[in-house]
């Protein structure tokens, strides 16, 4: 393994495969997994996610070609599901208090993978946004992809210190699937 002895299901994970033998004598044993050949001994695979919870083994042998074979070795990996990326607005604005300008200069929603090894790309689907000004809900509607509506900006333009932005019920989607992320809830100082 490249990266660890896990695997993460619905996307591609790296493997590596060396022996000291010519590598069409190789014969690998995927554990039921279907490998990508990527040349010099890399491969690809990807899990299904059926697949998060269990184990599965990859065996390596060698054809000796006296109708002999010789282990070189196995390694057992866990199957788990992707983490649940982490929404921000702009690139790193999460929940607290901010500026009107800081909202309007970072018009739109994120979502970053953190503390994860694989480089994996998340888009913003839509998202529910709640403005709360003096403890009484004065507007939610839905936004469809990852940029602030029009009503959006203007109720950040209008919005005076205390007010609340909710954001919630947001949706993101990658090659790992779609998730439900965490709620953001930022007050204007």
């Amino acid at each position: 393994a490249e990266k660890m002895n896990v695997f993460y299901a619905g996307i591609p994970n790296p493997v590596t495969i060396a022996a000291p033998v010519a590598p069409e004598k190789l014969r690998i044993s995927w554990g039921g997994l279907t490998p990508k050949q990527l040349g010099g001994g890399k491969y690809e695979v990807v899990p299904s996610t059926k697949l998060i919870g269990q184990k599965v083994t990859i065996s390596v042998s060698a054809d000796l070609g006296t109708g002999k074979s010789q282990n070189m070795g196995s390694q057992e990996f866990r199957v788990k599901g992707v983490p649940n990326p982490v929404a921000y607005i702009g690139s790193n604005i999460g929940s607290g208090k901010v500026t009107k300008n800081q909202l309007m200069s970072n018009p739109f929603l994120t979502a970053k993978m953190e503390n994860f090894d694989f480089s994996l790309a998340w888009r913003i689907t839509s998202y529910k946004v709640t403005v709360v000004k003096n403890g009484r809900e004065v507007s939610a509607n839905t936004n469809q992809g990852a940029q602030f509506s029009s009503q959006l900006q203007g109720a950040i333009r209008s919005a005076t210190a205390g007010t609340t932005f909710e954001f919630s019920e947001i949706k993101a989607s990658s090659i790992a699937g779609a998730k439900n992320l965490e709620t953001i809830i930022v007050r204007i100082k």
